[in-house]
Formats: structure tokens, sequence, C-alpha cells
């Protein structure tokens, strides 16, 4: 059984770690090449990391849509530059 959470922890500190769980069996239209060979995120992806320990489910949500809306106003501004 995968547990999803610890999963996401140890594949945020090492992208090659476990990637099995998603490669395997998947459709095989999706590609997986620039991922497969990541040894850190530091330059594509920045990693937001909520601790909902101590959250309801309605506060989770709440900072999950904030999270969400805060990246839409952040591709909104690139789309912008000229």
């Amino acid at each position: 059984m995968l547990s999803w959470a610890a999963w996401l922890r140890m594949h945020h500190q090492d992208p090659q770690w476990a990637q099995h769980v998603l490669i395997e069996d998947c459709w095989e239209g999706l590609d997986f090449s620039l991922w497969a060979n990541r040894e850190n995120w530091d330059s594509k992806i920045k990693i937001r990391i909520i601790d909902t320990t101590c959250l309801s489910l309605s506060e989770t949500a709440a900072q999950v849509a904030k999270f969400i809306d805060e990246q839409e106003d952040l591709k909104q501004n690139i789309l912008k530059l000229p």
C-alpha cells in the first residue's frame, strides 16, 4: 500500500525516489523523460508545503484554494509581460 503523503515528502527531497509508483502501468501517452533524469527540483519547480496537521477539512481546502489562486495570479502576471 502507498502512503501518498509519505511518497510526496520523499519525492520532494529526491525526484528519483520510487518513480515506479507513477510510471509503471501508466497511460502510454505520458512522457516522464524530463522527470526521469531530474536530480533536484531547484531549477524547475517551486515547492510549497502546506502543513494541514492542525487544520480542519474546510481550513485545508481554503489553504489549497489560496495556493491555486496565487499560482493563477502569477501566471496572469507572466502572460502580461511584454
